[in-house]
């Protein structure tokens, strides 16, 4: 028995039916980009990869930190997200957080052990980079987080310290707490 009208009807359908069943990696990642947390999750849910990167290597962590959209983090991190998932710079969601100065982001990064001592490319830890763009909420919580002194003192290519930065900043309270805390 033929089928009427042969395979043409079920090749057209066939798209259509097939369609929700891959996400493409750029859905998630503008998802991530506006904080849609419903839609970061139906993504994931159908399959979506978690890690999959743009064009500059960002995963959906790194562009939900460099946004500031905590919630998206959140469940990111809970489906089991990277923290130490690095850009094409060496960026990673905690060195943007503390770079555009996003607290809440840092304190969630904080929470889930987020090794302060990663460094980018350039070899910027988040500390640094939050001295050198002037974000102090984040450099005072991140001082008075980290318990290594040799985090607190390190330097970057260009031999640049979070010390350095606050003082070049004009940023004497930073400059003072890092001192107090063990940073010379």
């Amino acid at each position: 028995m033929a089928v009427r009208g042969g395979w043409l009807p079920l090749l057209t359908v066939l798209p259509l039916v097939l369609a929700p069943l891959v996400v493409p990696q750029a859905t998630l990642l503008e998802a991530a980009q506006q904080g849609a947390a419903d839609k970061v999750t139906e993504f994931l849910e159908m399959g979506a990869d978690i890690e999959g990167k743009d064009q500059n290597g960002n995963t959906p962590l790194i562009v939900a930190a460099r946004e500031g959209h905590t919630r998206v983090a959140e469940i990111l991190l809970e489906k089991r997200a990277s923290l130490e998932a690095a850009n094409n710079a060496g960026d990673t969601a905690m060195l943007v957080a503390a770079t555009r100065g996003h607290q809440r982001m840092a304190e969630l990064f904080i929470r889930r052990e987020v090794n302060l001592a990663t460094a980018n490319k350039a070899g910027d830890t988040a500390l640094i980079l939050a001295v050198q763009h002037r974000k102090e909420e984040v450099a005072k919580l991140l001082i008075n987080t980290i318990r290594n002194v040799d985090v607190l003192n390190a330097k970057n290519k260009e031999g640049r310290s979070a010390l350095w930065w606050a003082t070049r900043n004009g940023l004497a309270e930073i400059a003072t707490l890092l001192k107090t805390n063990g940073a010379s």
